[in-house]
C-alpha cells in the first residue's frame, strides 16, 4: 500500500513466522531488514530469505551496474527475539557497517561481522518495526508491547526501557524533574511502528487496545483510499512514542 514508509529505511519485524512480511519489505526497497521470531521459526525464515531475496542478473550491463549498486546497501537476516526476554537492539546490528550487499548470516561472520557482536558498531534505532496479526492470545499482549516499549526508546537495555515506563506510570513515587526527564529518555526515537491486527476475544482486545493507546500515539490508517475493503474487526495501525 505503502512502500514510501519502508524504502531505504532500517525495518525489523516482530513475530515473523514465515518472514512473508519483512521479506516483502526487503523486496520493495528496505535496505536493512532483521526479521525475527522464536529459535524454532529461524530455519523456515532462513530458508525463505535464500529463496526469495537473491536479485536475479541482467542482460543489460547499465541495469547490472544499478543492480550491484542497489545490492551494495542492502541486507536482510533473521534472528531470534522472544517477547519475554527480548534481546538489547544492538543485537540485530542495525549499524551502517552491517548494511553491505545482501547477506546471510554466515556471510557476515565470513567477514568479521555478526549480529550477536555488533554492540560495538555504531547503533542506528530500526527505522520502522513491522507487526503483522500477532495478537490473539492475552497471555502475549503484554510482552509484546513491552517489547516494542523498548525497542522505541532510546535506552541500552530492555530492562532499562521497562524500568523507563514502569516510572512514568508511578507519578506518586517520583518527583516531577525526574518524570521530565524520563519523558524526554522515552520520546528521542524516531522509530515508527505499523501493525496489523484483528480483534479477536475481548479481553486480548482490551489489554491490547488500552496499554496501545497508554504507550504509543495510534493512527488508524484508512484502507479504503487505496482500494481495500475489510471488516471492522481488522486495523492498520501506525504508532509512534509519545
Amino acid at each position: 500500500m505503502f512502500p514510501e514508509k519502508i524504502r531505504n529505511k532500517h525495518i525489523l519485524e516482530l513475530g515473523s513466522g514465515t518472514g512473508l512480511v519483512g521479506i516483502s519489505s526487503f523486496l520493495l526497497g528496505a535496505s536493512n531488514v532483521v526479521i525475527t521470531d522464536l529459535p524454532c521459526a529461524l530455519p523456515l525464515m532462513k530458508h525463505n530469505i535464500e529463496q526469495n531475496c537473491v536479485t536475479t542478473s541482467s542482460n543489460n550491463n547499465d541495469e547490472d551496474d544499478n543492480v550491484e549498486k542497489e545490492k551494495e546497501k542492502k541486507c536482510i537476516d533473521c534472528a531470534a527475539c522472544d517477547w519475554f526476554d527480548p534481546p538489547p537492539i544492538q543485537s540485530f546490528g542495525f549499524s551502517s557497517s552491517l548494511v553491505s550487499a545482501f547477506c546471510s548470516h554466515e556471510e557476515l561472520e565470513r567477514e568479521g561481522k555478526s549480529l550477536s557482536s555488533s554492540a560495538s558498531l555504531p547503533l542506528h534505532q530500526p527505522d520502522v518495526i513491522l507487526v503483522a496479526d500477532c495478537v490473539w492470545l492475552e497471555e502475549l499482549v503484554v510482552p509484546l508491547l513491552d517489547t516494542l516499549n523498548c525497542y522505541t526508546t532510546a535506552t541500552t537495555t530492555c530492562n532499562d526501557a521497562k524500568e523507563d515506563n514502569d516510572n512514568e506510570e508511578e507519578d506518586n513515587n517520583h518527583d516531577s524533574h525526574h518524570q521530565n526527564e524520563t519523558k524526554q529518555l522515552s520520546s528521542s526515537s524516531s522509530t515508527k511502528i505499523v501493525m496489523t491486527y484483528q480483534q479477536r476475544g475481548k479481553a486480548a482486545h482490551d489489554l491490547f487496545w488500552n496499554k496501545l493507546h497508554s504507550m504509543f500515539h495510534v493512527r488508524e490508517i484508512d484502507t479504503c483510499k487505496f482500494g481495500l475493503y475489510k471488516p471492522s474487526v481488522l486495523y492498520v495501525l501506525e504508532c509512534q512514542r509519545k
